[in-house]
């Protein structure tokens, strides 16, 4: 019985752990996808703003805050989509160690939020 209580316990912990969510930046020619999570970092945020202006668009990412490591913190962005329209996202740790937030831009449309 207490190999089974063992058990159980240690299944609920692991389960609690963060998941292992590298940022993903897709860029083609008519199309950008950006997303996020407590993995991301300053820098990869200043790298896929530049990469976004590239297209005209605009990523203002100055509302988050990063760990001293560099790791992303709390997500705040605004997103200009380059053919002008608007929009915005925020996520907290909890929900970055979870699942990825960000935009995408293209022919399907633009989108600002929690993304699969």
């Amino acid at each position: 019985m207490r190999i089974i209580i063992i058990t159980l316990i240690i299944g609920l912990f692991s389960s609690c752990q963060p998941k292992e969510l590298p940022t993903i930046i897709t860029i083609d020619e008519d199309s950008f996808v950006a997303k996020f999570s407590h993995m991301t970092t300053k820098t990869e945020m200043e790298q896929i703003a530049k990469a976004f202006a590239e297209k005209a668009g605009e990523l203002d990412f100055s509302r988050c805050s990063f760990f001293e490591n560099g790791n992303l913190q709390k997500l705040s962005i605004v997103v200009k989509a380059p053919d002008g329209k608007y929009g915005a996202t925020s996520a907290g740790i909890v929900g970055l160690q979870y699942g990825y937030y960000g935009f995408y831009w293209g022919p399907g449309g633009f989108g600002v939020g929690s993304i699969k």
